[in-house]
């Protein structure tokens, strides 16, 4: 029975490098644009990984509110109800081993606007968990 719970474990581990990241970049902008707060908080880890979610205006999230976990669900549920709405259009990846981490930078449309948008997974707990975002 061991070995058999062993085996489900392995199969359900998801590696920890830049194609899982960027399907998780774009899970987030999935819940994002659905409004699905608590899902889109998900994806974040929890503190003391988590550094910050910030944005610029419109809805424009930064210092110590950027820094606050607690407040992702509400904020992304209020910029759904604004009608913002991203894209990522480019997206560039690669783990950094010292570190454990993956970062990764692109383009992001929001709102019709295209911008320049980074962050970064910790690879702590296995798959991949977002701790920066900024766009």
């Amino acid at each position: 029975m061991v070995f058999a719970v062993a085996i489900v474990a392995a199969a359900l581990t998801v590696p920890c490098n830049a194609a899982t990241t960027s399907a998780l970049a774009h899970r987030f902008v999935a819940d994002f644009d659905a409004g699905r707060g608590v899902a889109a908080a998900r994806l974040f880890a929890r503190e003391p990984d988590f550094r910050w979610l910030s944005a610029g205006p419109p809805g424009a999230r930064s210092g110590t509110r950027a820094m606050n976990r607690s407040t992702i669900p509400a904020w992304v549920r209020t910029r759904h109800g604004a009608h913002d709405r991203l894209s990522i259009q480019r997206m560039g990846a690669g783990y950094d081993p010292t570190r454990g981490i993956v970062n990764f930078a692109g383009k992001i449309e929001r709102n019709g606007r295209v911008k320049d948008f980074k962050g970064a997974a910790t690879c702590a707990h296995g798959a991949p968990l977002l701790i920066v975002w900024s766009m």
